[in-house]
């Protein structure tokens, strides 16, 4: 999502203003630190979700404090335990199962705490990701949810 950075991204990110932002799939941090520094300029919070992020996440929880919560994990595991989501860029495992089961788990988020369903940006959508699915880890996917 980084290319999109400027164009669209930070835009949408400062007139929302969020105070718990959640990006799911962070990579090597290239998003992840754009939406930390525009977190720190309004007084957000960034929760960061990645099984293998190519960054060191203590060092930067260090440099950022309470601005960044990482979980190192999958999505559908960490979206449950964070509350109060107001923005949510989802590029993390692109197939079916996982973005509409991290967008059930977000409405469930929602519903339970009384709130408005986040703003959610979802990446990769189009062609090939919006035709045929990817997995990083097929065996996270239930068989009978693969193609």
């Amino acid at each position: 999502m980084k290319e999109l950075w400027e164009s669209a991204i930070r835009p949408i990110v400062e007139a929302a203003r969020p105070k718990v932002l959640v990006e799911v799939g962070a990579e090597a941090g290239a998003n992840t630190r754009n939406l930390l520094e525009a977190c720190r300029r309004h007084g957000g919070t960034v929760h960061s979700i990645d099984p293998a992020p190519s960054f060191d996440p203590a060092a930067w929880e260090a440099e950022y404090g309470d601005r960044l919560v990482f979980h190192r994990g999958r999505s559908l595991d960490a979206l449950p335990s964070i509350s109060g989501i107001d923005l949510v860029l989802l590029d993390g495992d692109h197939n079916f199962y996982t973005v509409l089961n991290e967008l059930r788990a977000l409405e469930e988020g929602s519903r339970a705490a009384r709130t408005s369903f986040p703003l959610v940006l979802l990446h990769d959508v189009g062609w090939p990701y919006g035709r045929r699915d990817q997995y990083y880890d097929p065996d996270s996917v239930p068989a009978a949810h693969r193609q």
